[in-house]
């Protein structure tokens, strides 16, 4: 017999109200698989957890009121990637809580990134659901959809606050033990970071060629951390982090040579990695040093100047690999070494 459900204009008390929701037992089941408690069902129709009580009596379903769900405990005890990396992705993008002496771990993503968060999800939990909601954004921040994972479990929130610093509250305040910055596998945890409040990003700038940029959000002694690392590993001056005006601190490596050196640091061994970030940071290359002279040949300025017409100079720029300016300067005929070669070459074609 299907139950049915009123919402929050209909009247309990009132059985001449029209009901506007039937709930079969079939229904009701899917429910409780995809959210896993009575409250988490209660929430998502709108209604309290006294009332999905009652449902499932009437419905006579037997059933504990939450799912127990195997959880690897020791997940983040141990010494791997996926541990580094994970932690480090809670650390930018986690949330550890307190109820009642039990403590959770809740983590909130942009739907976009909902498979990131199923592998997450596949290594410590894999038979608990992944609840999907619609935020509904305030001030300047649009609408959107989220994807949300949570656990309680003291051992795994212990292991996060002892071997990584992760706490509650954070945002403001976290900083890498001591014992982590000398770490083998720290790279992966900076990379889990890097996912969560980081990024790689190409800088167009008119007329010139991109440039990739590698920029990380968090405290100032975090950042002051993760610089003093990047400069021992790659080579790169040790830059300092400079204040934004939500109190949060932005540290950023421009120009493509530098964000190639970071990103050979922080993929080495990677086998889990946000695949959108990863796309964006492999497009980082070097540019060719040395000018026209030895980027290009008489044969490709003849090329260049007989495409003037059909092809903008920005995209002559990009199909030689050379700047706006280079172009700019062959078309004219103010390269001096062509000029010379041209009329070496009209000489030489008269002796034959």
């Amino acid at each position: 017999m299907p139950i049915y459900i009123f919402t929050e204009s209909s009247d309990i008390y009132n059985y001449m109200t029209p009901w506007t929701k039937i709930l079969t037992k079939e229904e009701f089941l899917k429910l409780y698989n995809d959210f896993g408690s009575y409250g988490k069902i209660a929430a998502h129709l709108g209604v309290c957890v006294r009332t999905v009580n009652n449902i499932s009596k009437r419905l006579d379903i037997d059933l504990p009121r939450w799912v127990k769900y195997s959880i690897d405990e020791n997940f983040f005890a141990r010494e791997n990637e996926l541990a580094f990396y994970w932690a480090g992705f809670i650390a930018a993008d986690g949330c550890i809580s307190s109820t009642s002496g039990a403590n959770a771990l809740n983590i909130k993503l942009s739907a976009k990134d909902a498979k990131h968060l199923e592998k997450f999800r596949d290594v410590i939990s894999p038979q608990r659901p992944i609840h999907q909601k619609l935020h509904k954004g305030h001030k300047n921040i649009k609408a959107s959809m989220q994807v949300s994972f949570g656990i309680f479990s003291n051992n795994i929130c212990n292991d996060l606050f002892e071997k990584f610093g992760i706490g509650q509250q954070k945002s403001l305040t976290y900083v890498m033990p001591k014992h982590l910055l000398d770490h083998p596998l720290l790279h992966h945890f900076i990379r889990g970071y890097t996912d969560g409040d980081g990024t790689f990003y190409s800088n167009q700038r008119k007329n010139r060629l991109p440039q990739c940029q590698y920029q990380l959000l968090g405290t100032e002694d975090f950042l002051d951390q993760i610089a003093e690392k990047i400069s021992k590993e790659c080579g790169l001056s040790q830059l300092k982090s400079r204040k934004t005006k939500s109190k949060i601190y932005v540290l950023t490596y421009g120009g493509n040579r530098q964000a190639m050196k970071i990103r050979e640091y922080l993929y080495q061994d990677a086998t889990v990695y946000l695949e959108r970030k990863y796309n964006i940071a492999i497009q980082a290359k070097p540019h060719k040093r040395g000018g026209a002279r030895s980027k290009l040949t008489l044969e490709d300025a003849q090329q260049i100047i007989n495409l003037k017409d059909q092809l903008s100079r920005r995209e002559l720029a990009s199909k030689y690999n050379v700047s706006v300016q280079v172009i700019g300067k062959v078309i004219r005929g103010e390269i001096q070494s062509f000029r010379k070669l041209d009329l070496l070459t009209r000489f030489a074609s008269l002796l034959i």
